[in-house]
């Protein structure tokens, strides 16, 4: 399984704009093949911060959400509201275990 990690901070103001379009690529996103979990979460200690979370099968997996038209879509619908140089992307290979 690949975990990726993503943060990232938003404008001042524009968050309610940037859940919204979050919303939207996170429905899309867990209906995508090899997806496992993806949330998009804002932050309880930075109201302009977003955390996101997401669970693929593979590394291709990760590849096809990546070149989706969705992905670059919502992408480039929420680079406006980014502040630049917020983001860090975090990948894992993971095992699920259980306890």
């Amino acid at each position: 399984m690949i975990l990726l990690t993503v943060r990232y901070c938003v404008k001042p103001g524009s968050r309610d704009l940037v859940l919204a379009l979050a919303k939207e690529m996170q429905t899309y996103a867990r209906t995508e093949d090899g997806n496992i979990e993806y949330l998009q979460l804002p932050s309880i200690e930075n109201e302009n911060e977003m955390i996101v979370i997401e669970k693929w099968t593979s590394p291709e997996a990760v590849r096809a959400h990546q070149t989706s038209t969705v992905y670059k879509q919502f992408s480039e619908a929420r680079r406006p509201y980014l502040i630049e140089g917020s983001m860090i992307i975090q990948s894992y290979r993971a095992e699920e275990t259980a306890d």
